[in-house]
């Protein structure tokens, strides 16, 4: 019997989750040239991609009814950590 998609829909969450910790990175780290901000940044969008992938993982393990959804799920957490590291590139 296949279980509701709940960790397929909580892998959605990293994109907000990421979205929040880039956006408080840049409100509260201004001072000394942006390293703080542009680490905190790092580690709020790697920690998002982190939430999708997990629970995709969870997802999978559950057995839960489209495993579709937790796989896009972690495709759409990761989104902050590559819109990252393209302003990381292009800024360098």
């Amino acid at each position: 019997m296949a279980r509701a998609p709940v960790m397929g829909v909580c892998s959605f969450l990293g994109l907000p989750l990421g979205a929040a910790a880039y956006w408080l990175a840049d409100v509260g780290g201004q001072g000394d040239a942006g390293v703080v901000s542009s680490v905190m940044a790092a580690i709020g969008v790697l920690a998002a991609a982190g939430v999708g992938m997990v629970a995709s993982i969870a997802a999978r393990e559950r057995q839960e009814r489209w495993p579709w959804l937790g796989i896009t799920g972690a495709l759409v957490s990761k989104a902050p950590l590559l819109l990252f590291l393209v302003a990381f590139i292009a800024h360098h």
